[in-house]
């Protein structure tokens, strides 16, 4: 409980409802009695945030800030976020997000420049002038839109399933 008195995540730190079995966050269980999906004998050590599926420690694993079942792990993930879709071109990862969008989802178009750090050599030379890197534009949605946007681009042939990239 927080200060003001409303359920928080003890992992998370993000607020819950009363009565509910996991944090819908980060997959963190609240009951010792939910078990895993595909081992019922087994007790969950968390619920993948993609999927809403109750996994064991042998189904499914903390990535970064979230609870991922093996199939969802191998995700590039960034607060809360997963990315379902990459090109280094800016106009295709921008229609796919445009495309999200219309599907009522929430996308996110994450790009980070890298720039080699020039070599200067001695205090009086001049850096050597590098080309900038073509980032890669990266598409991410909410932990719990993977799925339908994984289905939606599926649909258009932009994403041929799992977590592949078409540049």
């Amino acid at each position: 409980m927080s200060s003001s008195g409303d359920l928080v995540c003890s992992r998370c730190e993000q607020p819950v409802q009363e009565g509910v079995a996991f944090c819908l966050h980060c997959g963190t269980p609240f009951s010792d009695a939910l078990r895993c999906m595909e081992h019922p004998h087994e007790p969950a050590a968390g619920v993948c945030v993609a999927c809403r599926r109750p996994c064991c420690r042998a189904c499914g694993k903390h990535a970064r800030d979230a609870f991922l079942c093996t199939r969802h792990a191998s995700y590039e993930s960034y607060e809360g976020m997963a990315r379902v879709f990459g090109s280094t071109d800016v106009l295709q990862a921008e229609h796919t997000s445009c495309v999200l969008e219309q599907a009522g989802l929430h996308p996110f178009v994450f790009s980070r420049a890298r720039y080699p750090r020039p070599d200067v050599g001695s205090f009086f030379s001049f850096p050597q002038v590098y080309e900038r890197t073509i980032p890669e534009q990266k598409v991410l949605v909410p932990f719990a839109e993977i799925q339908e946007a994984e289905r939606v681009l599926g649909e258009l042939g932009i994403l041929n399933g799992g977590n592949e990239r078409r540049a």
